[in-house]
């Protein structure tokens, strides 16, 4: 009789390119699944039989989300004592790893339940963590990470059972050194790669790195790989409360007629943000090329405050454009840095840019595809009717049918939606909002699929 372990299917276990790549060897091929060995041993093992089923693992549904999830969550806690202390801190760095290796592979991450997502509903335990040297017990990694997150499960029953992420282990050592280099700021595959292939394989041999030699560290990335640690951690709620009273305050000081907003997951509510994106906009400045010389000179004056301020410094700076700062920021006297974006919109753009960069991905998801229904186009600097597929820039809207609004309500109204306030738009709340409330079939359908 057939394991039911052999019926399991490929996407629930394991999402990775079967086609060969430069990444080394791919996990067992069992029929047309993909099973890790190291897994299929884990899973194999002798263990309390499901009730419902009478099988060692129960059998999948057509779907791979809640009561799937749920039982193999169960199925872990048998093996798992809840008093066992855990490792976080190698977690972490797992799953860390394993995004990375996505972004190596070409491979799309999963949208609202992935790597990184895992990484950051994670990280609030982590934070608490680190005062007793990032361990906690499995009981604590339980809560504070729903069964939803399947892939970052799967890792973690790996490194819990065997000791070891097969896909990580079975790495060489320059693809190692390439998921090492991902972690510094601006620093993409194709570069990362090419500094594992010319030799370097720690941070150390990249700061020994001669100029004048190819593949070359641009500034940017020499002060990514200087504050990475920094750069790559979460800014805490009441740090982001204390940069955004400081930023407000420069850039008033800058221009009384500025307006400003610290945009993203802040805004959203969240504990953790993963950078300072920073919005300003001025009643003059409308967006158009006659602008760019005002708009530079806006920007300028706001960068001047932060500087004079001690918020940034031009050591520190990563990227300048006519309406972009990018640069790391900080509160004087603090010790840690965070990354921060400084965008100037334009002045009628301002709700569109508002509900844009609020997000969550999911959201704009679901109301650019509402949008096209319309026969519209979103983005975050307006809306208006689409181009035609023949047209060269299918991902703008056409001249003279921007839709002015006041604000974020009229957008959610134009597009015969139920208003989010910012903090309602998270998905595990909009979400099951939205199939309650939206009555357009094709909408709640799209949204049961998110």
């Amino acid at each position: 009789m057939t394991s039911p372990l052999l019926t399991l299917r490929f996407h629930l276990l394991r999402p990775y390119p079967l086609a060969p790549t430069p990444l080394g060897p791919r996990i067992s091929r069992v029929g047309s699944l993909v099973i890790s060995p190291v897994t299929l041993q884990a899973l194999s093992a002798p263990r309390k039989l499901s009730q419902s089923t009478g099988r060692a693992f129960p059998l999948p549904t057509k779907s791979v989300k809640g009561p799937v999830h749920d039982r193999r969550a169960q199925l872990l806690a048998h093996r798992i004592p809840a008093e066992r202390e855990i490792d976080l801190k190698q977690i972490m760095d797992d799953l860390r790893d394993l995004e990375l290796l996505d972004v190596l592979s070409k491979v799309s991450p999963k949208s609202g339940s992935g790597y990184k997502d895992a990484t950051r509903a994670l990280y609030p335990l982590f934070y608490q963590a680190q005062g007793k040297d990032a361990k906690c017990t499995f009981a604590e990694l339980q809560k504070a990470l729903p069964p939803l997150y399947g892939l970052a499960w799967l890792a973690i029953s790996d490194r819990l059972l065997s000791g070891s992420i097969p896909k990580l282990q079975e790495l060489s050592e320059t693809d190692k050194a390439a998921l090492r280099f991902l972690q510094i700021y601006n620093i993409g595959p194709a570069r990362a790669l090419d500094f594992a292939y010319a030799g370097c394989r720690s941070f150390e041999d990249l700061l020994k790195w001669p100029e004048d030699q190819k593949p070359k560290l641009a500034h940017a990335h020499k002060v990514g790989l200087k504050h990475r640690e920094d750069i790559n951690r979460l800014i805490p709620r009441e740090e982001m409360d204390a940069l955004k009273e400081a930023l407000q305050e420069a850039v008033y000081a800058a221009n009384f007629d500025f307006e400003c907003e610290i945009l993203g997951s802040y805004r959203r509510g969240v504990p953790f943000s993963n950078d300072v994106d920073l919005a300003i906009w001025h009643k003059s400045f409308d967006g158009s090329k006659e602008r760019d010389a005002l708009g530079k000179e806006l920007l300028e004056s706001v960068v001047q405050k932060l500087e004079e301020r001690g918020l940034v410094e031009k050591e520190n700076e990563l990227a300048r454009g006519v309406k972009k700062y990018a640069g790391l920021v900080r509160l004087p006297g603090s010790s840690h840095y965070g990354r921060i974006d400084v965008r100037l919109a334009p002045y009628l753009s301002y709700p569109y840019m508002l509900l844009g960069s609020t997000g969550d991905s999911l959201l704009m998801k679901l109301l650019r595809y509402t949008a096209k229904q319309k026969g519209w186009c979103l983005n975050e600097y307006g809306m208006g009717d689409k181009y035609d597929a023949v047209d060269q820039n299918p991902n703008g809207f056409r001249p003279n049918t921007f839709k002015v609004v006041t604000s974020e309500r009229k957008i959610f109204e134009l597009l015969e939606l139920p208003y989010l306030s910012p903090t309602e738009r998270n998905f595990r709340f909009w979400g099951p909002k939205y199939l309650r409330e939206v009555t357009n079939p094709k909408l709640r359908d799209f949204v049961a699929k998110l």
